[in-house]
């Protein structure tokens, strides 16, 4: 059966292409991953050397194009206002995305809407998204539940997924270490950028600043 539907979120609730756009999804591609490269020649030797591989343990991809092409179903007279509603809502933004055929993921990336097709009876159109390689869950795993670090504090998180994406609550200042770097926290719901955990087990470092604070920490899995 042909996947019909997509969602977008938008602000913050998610908006159906059909009820909200009045768009059918008629087909869409999603690339495969390119595993990320820094190839260079080195004078004597065979082959060529990856500079990625000494600086990663685990491969690293590419971002991805998922392609979509949708059939407008409405009377001609409403094709131009409903392409205004649509560029407005989502070309050139950075958005969610999520499918009626796979609902436990959503895909993130920035949006592009092309031209209106006349077909007839219905309008075509194609929206693109440059998407992270990643699709990821859309429910969140509790890793640490809401506690009480009066200094510093440290802990392994086993992770199933291929990655994960971890989302910090704290209640003031705070720097999480992964052993290799370390990341600052604000006092608000937010991402390490840069930091991500990795399938297996990662050793994570909590140092409160300036006396305690209180600490959550969730996470979104990651899936190719």
């Amino acid at each position: 059966m042909i996947d019909r539907k997509v969602s977008f979120y938008i602000g913050s609730s998610w908006k159906d292409c059909y009820s909200d756009y009045h768009l059918t999804l008629l087909r869409k591609t999603i690339e495969a991953p390119e595993v990320k490269t820094a190839t260079v020649d080195i004078p004597l030797t065979d082959g060529q050397v990856d500079l990625l591989a000494s600086l990663s343990s685990v491969p690293r991809y590419n971002n991805r194009m998922i392609t979509m092409e949708f059939e407008l179903i409405r009377d001609r007279w409403n094709w131009v206002s409903d392409y205004q509603a649509i560029m407005a809502a989502l070309h050139g933004q950075a958005l969610n995305i999520r499918f009626s055929d796979d609902t436990s993921y959503y895909w993130t990336g920035r949006i592009s809407v092309g031209a209106l097709e006349d077909h007839g009876t219905t309008a075509g159109l194609v929206i693109t998204m440059d998407a992270k390689p990643f699709k990821r869950t859309i429910t969140k795993t509790t890793a640490i539940a809401q506690r009480t670090v009066s200094s510093s504090y440290s802990t392994t998180v086993t992770i199933s997924s291929e990655r994960a994406y971890p989302i910090f609550t704290v209640s003031g200042a705070m720097t999480v270490s992964d052993g290799t770097d370390t990341y600052s926290l604000s006092s608000t719901r937010s991402t390490a950028y840069g930091l991500e955990l990795k399938k297996g087990s990662n050793s994570l470092s909590f140092t409160a600043v300036g006396g305690s604070k209180t600490l959550k920490m969730e996470y979104e899995g990651g899936m190719l």
